[in-house]
């Protein structure tokens, strides 16, 4: 059984529906396609990035720390 569909409205700036459009008709697919797509692409990205947040807080939390000056010295020898 397909997923129901709510309708949000969001103001957008037009060079982005532009790009947006473009994107749309070179994949053939329709503007909610790509609206759906973004938003989900976002979403996950943001999940994601709470994630991180969360786990990083509990390394330090936990005392899983690198000193400052371990960090700099490591950094020196990238060789960037």
């Amino acid at each position: 059984m397909p997923t129901a569909l709510e309708t949000y409205s969001v103001n957008l700036p037009p060079t982005l529906i532009q790009k947006m459009d473009a994107i749309s008709e070179r994949l053939e697919r329709s503007r909610d396609w790509a609206l759906r797509q973004a938003v989900s692409s976002w979403v996950h990205q943001e999940e994601e990035r709470h994630q991180m947040i969360l786990e990083a807080l509990d390394d330090v939390d936990n005392g899983r720390l690198i000193e400052h000056n371990t960090i700099r010295e490591w950094a020196k020898n990238l060789n960037v």
